[in-house]
């Protein structure tokens, strides 16, 4: 049988089971009603017939004697037995129409009844019912027991009037209470059915299947399957919330172990969640609070703009680095990371913030940086002087040998080769250290033609052909940074590729980004020394560190472009072929002046 058969018989069942039930009780209720109403108009009429017998008596009192023979012409069709009674004194009155053996049956009667009570008593005898009543009548004063019988048919008669003006009016409420019952079977059947359609849907299919044999055989009722599974989600409840509050622990201790300030903000700026090296480094007192914002905390008009941004764009990571002053005594640096939440329909609704603490490091760079200088400053210094007394020496003794040249010539080299190498550490420390990069438009071929100028200069022994082409005019970027990878890949391209090679340099770009490629048909580089080409002073092979004009390189030279397409932003490849040549692949994604 199928779910949606299986939820209509459920759903019939439902409303016969409550329909059934509610028309009992209305039943039962209505039945109960008419007992309790015949009754009290059995008790109204029979006090209104014996109101009627007792002022009948008193205004005969008013003017006749209690002992007058006359009293007893109270009696009649309805009045049919007077006993009045007062210590020895007793005044009784008969109807004609009693008969003796009835006389002696009103006093059995008289036996079953106490003071001031009126009762219709049924008489298994003579098989008749008769009204009994027994008070108290005050006459000049004096209180005399008064014991009436009636005979029951006015009460009986007014009883047959009533039962049908009764059912007149019961039989349109009992159908109309039960036309209401049907539509609140019905009103309660459709919700129990949508919600164990729910509890089906929110269980596994194991159980589903479980569910739906119960109820095509009957084997539990609804509200029985609906406990059940009341009380099996009750206990997974619990059970997801230990594992909840479990996790959220593990969340937190993750959070507190690491080193870097984590804070998460919705898309208010409202804090969601920070940890404890977020507390200590920005001096948060106390717990923060479910409406803390994070502007209570980061007072940094440059980081503001970031966060902002960050939260309003929701959809990408985006890095920075800024410089937070807490007090005059306090300044720390931060490399700032943000990254987007999203919720299971891919929308943002908070961003996470890493800070992480560079102010060390940044000491450390700046250390470094002074010594690189200072060495660099300090060592070219005896170099430049060693080399301008070789050339002093090669001025004053033209008529050197062979021998002796051979040797100038070689300290003239190694001055030249080690000013070279640590005009590029000096590069390469700086690049390192750049922090704000100065944007401009960059006019592409004025600027390629310069370096292949500059290049073609310093190789001027060199047979390499060099060929250009430009599919992009301009570019926003560093010129001077640009010029490092320029010249470093051309130069690279000259001093390995070999004689009579031919050079490539194109420039091209699509939407997003621009690209620089520089190609040449040397000799090409072994795939395994691929991986490391661009470590510093990783060198392929000892036949590759001198050139075609006998000069050496660093070492450094693809660890400066490198670390300058970081810089930018981009990305560089590299794909060789022994006996093929070499092409290197730089993409620099495009940027607008700010």
């Amino acid at each position: 049988m199928t779910e949606n058969k299986l939820f209509r018989k459920l759903t019939w069942n439902i409303f016969k089971r409550i329909a059934l039930l509610q028309i009992l009780a209305l039943i039962v209720a209505s039945a109960f009603a008419l007992i309790l109403i015949r009754s009290k108009i059995k008790e109204v009429a029979a006090t209104q017939v014996v109101e009627q017998a007792f002022y009948k008596i008193q205004t005969h009192l008013n003017y006749n004697e209690l002992e007058a023979d006359s009293f007893c012409d109270v009696l009649d069709s309805k009045l049919s037995f007077i006993a009045i009674m007062k210590g020895s004194f007793k005044k009784v009155c008969i109807a004609d129409y009693l008969q003796s053996h009835e006389i002696s049956d009103i006093m059995y009667g008289h036996q079953k009844l106490s003071l001031k009570e009126s009762k219709v008593l049924y008489n298994k005898r003579i098989n008749i019912k008769s009204l009994y009543h027994q008070s108290v009548l005050t006459i000049d004063g004096i209180e005399y027991s008064v014991f009436l019988l009636f005979k029951p048919h006015y009460v009986i008669e007014f009883l047959l009037k009533t039962n049908k003006s009764i059912l007149l009016y019961i039989f349109p409420i009992l159908f109309l209470s039960v036309l209401l019952s049907l539509y609140t079977s019905i009103k309660v059947a459709s919700p129990l059915k949508s919600i164990l359609s729910k509890i089906i849907s929110f269980s596994d299919s194991y159980k589903q299947n479980n569910i739906l044999s119960d109820i095509n055989n009957q084997v539990q009722s609804e509200w029985e399957i609906i406990e059940k599974n009341i009380d099996d989600n009750e206990y997974k409840k619990r059970k997801l919330q230990k594992t909840l509050v479990k996790e959220n622990n593990k969340f937190q201790a993750l959070l507190d172990a690491i080193s870097d300030s984590i804070i998460a903000v919705d898309n208010e700026g409202k804090i969601l969640f920070a940890n404890n090296a977020f507390i200590n480094d920005f001096n948060v007192k106390g717990m923060i609070s479910s409406e803390a914002h994070y502007l209570d905390f980061i007072r940094n008009i440059k980081l503001k703009s970031f966060i902002d941004g960050a939260i309003e764009e929701g959809q990408s990571s985006f890095s920075s680095e800024f410089t937070i002053d807490f007090s005059p005594n306090r300044i720390k640096d931060y490399y700032v990371k943000t990254n987007p939440l999203k919720d299971n329909k891919g929308r943002t609704y908070a961003t996470v913030c890493v800070l992480h603490d560079l102010t060390e490091l940044k000491v450390a760079q700046k250390m470094r940086e002074d010594f690189v200088t200072n060495v660099s400053h300090e060592i070219r210094t005896p170099l430049t002087a060693i080399k301008g007394y070789v050339q002093t020496l090669e001025a004053i003794m033209p008529d050197l040998d062979e021998a002796k040249k051979e040797i100038m010539g070689t300290i003239n080299h190694n001055c030249d080769r080690l000013t070279q190498l640590f005009n590029d550490v000096l590069s390469l420390s700086m690049i390192e250290n750049i922090v704000d990069i100065q944007l401009t438009q960059v006019d592409l071929k004025e600027l390629t033609e310069q370096c292949l100028r500059d290049v073609s200069q310093i190789h001027s022994r060199s047979t390499a052909n060099v060929k250009t082409s430009y599919q992009a005019d301009h570019i926003i970027s560093n010129d001077k940074m640009l010029e490092h990878i320029i010249t470093n890949l051309v130069s690279n391209a000259f001093r390995y590729g070999g004689a009579n090679i031919e050079i490539q340099v194109n420039w091209s770009e699509d939407q997003n980004s621009n690209y620089l490629t520089v190609k040449d048909n040397g000799v090409g580089i072994e795939a395994k020394h691929l991986p490391r080409l661009f470590e510093r002073f990783y060198r392929v092979d000892k036949s590759r560190t001198r050139d075609s004009s006998g000069q050496k390189g660093t070492g450094l030279g693809l660890a400066i472009v490198k670390h300058v397409v970081n810089k930018l932003g981009g990305k560089i490849s590299v794909d060789s072929t022994l006996g093929v040549g070499t092409t290197f692949k730089i993409e620099l994604p495009k940027r607008q002046l700010v």
